[in-house]
């Protein structure tokens, strides 16, 4: 059994509790990823198998192009909240 921890000293409460913060946000952020991932390959799958691979690249690439306008604006409107 461990020793309890003096209240009082607040660097070792710190370091626990930053760690274990440290640790929760990766391993969430990590789920949320892999979740991701495996959604963005079932859909590719999915619209790769009924429109083909072409259809699939064409469709990326036109998704794709308005974020060149739809970015830059918003960082633009962005600018007037600060």
């Amino acid at each position: 059994m461990a020793a309890p921890v003096d209240p009082s000293d607040a660097a070792a409460s710190a370091v626990s509790t930053t760690r274990r913060g440290f640790t929760n946000t990766w391993l969430f952020t990590g789920l949320v990823v892999s979740a991701m991932a495996t959604g963005l390959a079932v859909v590719l799958l999915v619209v790769e198998s009924t429109s083909g691979i072409t259809s699939a690249a064409l469709g990326l690439v036109f998704a794709v192009i308005p974020l060149g306008i739809v970015v830059p604006a918003f960082l633009w409107l962005d600018r007037f909240e600060r």
